[in-house]
């Protein structure tokens, strides 16, 4: 019955006109069974979504803990370096959110040698 109910697609107008009649008949479905069915395609139609945005919310997963990862290393490799940290600097690189930019910071590490400096490349 699967196979037949995907000839039905409701975004097809044309096709559920020509199956729609076929169905009703040959199943002999009665009101219940027309509800079952109806509630039977919105959720394959909102499985179908989450399908098509599941790989979309992966990749922002994946680049929310890359900048994660990134703000974590510079939080701990500068304290090493220059001491305590101003909560300023804190706040800065907790609000990093390029990549990129993390990680251009991350290998001037050597080059930077004090807060005042580090502050420059994080505004």
């Amino acid at each position: 019955m699967t196979g037949v109910l995907e000839l039905v697609n409701p975004t097809e107008r044309l096709r559920q006109r020509k199956y729609l009649d076929f169905l009703t008949y040959y199943f002999k479905l009665d009101k219940e069974e027309w509800q079952a069915y109806q509630i039977y395609k919105q959720a394959k139609q909102e499985s179908e979504v989450v399908d098509m945005i599941g790989p979309l919310l992966k990749e922002e997963g994946k680049h929310e803990g890359m900048l994660k990862e990134g703000r974590d290393l510079l939080l701990m490799l500068f304290p090493q370096k220059l001491g305590s940290m101003p909560p300023e600097i804190t706040e800065a690189i907790c609000g990093l959110d390029d990549v990129n930019r993390i990680h251009s910071i991350a290998t001037r590490f050597m080059e930077i040698n004090d807060w005042q400096e580090l502050k420059r490349y994080l505004n």
